[in-house]
């Protein structure tokens, strides 16, 4: 079963938020924000599938991520929940909302992945690489904005990670498989916006990575939050902004 981080009561009967982090991260990476969301609500954060503490599942990507969710989701007698993902995160929760939309009470997608086929493709197989402080570092502030840079503890928590034998080589063959020339695979988004529950999608106007034009047009039924000046790593760049909105969608 994936591994994941839990906050706060999961007794207390509250519908519990299930957040999901973008590719090369960890549930690590939603520290700050669900230590502030848990006052108020149960919090779970998975390693997805290659990733940190679930480095050992061997079915990696969106799919093989979100039935790993569900999978775990199920064991864990959480029927109903509120969903969050950042990124490659982000693409695996809409999945999840169209596998089970009647589970899910709300979906807030941060920069999700799919939501058009440009993605920088060259950025993500560099940070896929990125071995050192200085690698990580370097890479990282290009996929931040430049006002926003890459915080010590997320680099720290990157290089821990990173350390563990096969990681890198997972995170490479990975990259490759989400990404090729430049171009991604690309979800339904009208389908999406068809789901019953609340639909947020979070951006950053000055996002390298899945650029912000692929808010463009984006079907009624969504409500896009624009977090100006802000990068492609959100939960690292606003996380008082993220968990501001967070409240609002989950009170």
């Amino acid at each position: 079963m994936l591994d994941f981080r839990a906050w706060g009561d999961r007794a207390s009967g509250k519908v519990p938020l299930v957040l999901l982090h973008g590719f090369g991260g960890s549930a690590g990476d939603w520290s700050r924000i669900a230590e502030a969301l848990s006052k108020d609500v149960p919090i779970l954060a998975f390693d997805l599938p290659g990733h940190g503490a679930s480095l050992h599942l061997e079915k990696t990507g969106v799919k093989a991520s979100a039935s790993a969710v569900l999978e775990a989701l199920d064991k864990l007698s959480i029927p109903s929940f509120h969903l969050a993902g950042h990124s490659m995160g982000g693409a695996a929760a809409a999945l999840i909302a169209l596998q089970k939309p009647d589970h899910v009470r709300s979906l807030t997608l941060l920069a999700p992945g799919g939501f058009g086929p440009d993605i920088a493709s060259g950025l993500l197989a560099s940070y896929a690489k990125a071995t050192t402080l200085q690698e990580l570092r370097e890479v990282s502030a290009a996929m931040h904005a430049s006002a926003n840079p890459p915080s010590e503890e997320m680099l720290q928590r990157q290089l821990a990670m990173r350390a563990q034998p096969g990681q890198v080589e997972a995170l490479v063959s990975l990259e490759k498989r989400l990404s090729k020339e430049g171009k991604q695979g690309e979800l339904d988004r009208d389908v999406l916006a068809e789901l019953p529950m609340p639909l947020h999608v979070l951006w950053g106007d000055v996002d390298s990575v899945v650029t912000f034009s692929q808010t463009d047009d984006l079907p009624e039924g969504m409500t896009l939050h624009v977090l100006r000046g802000c990068g492609h790593m959100l939960i690292d760049e606003a996380p008082d902004l993220i968990t501001q909105i967070l409240q609002e969608i989950t009170g």
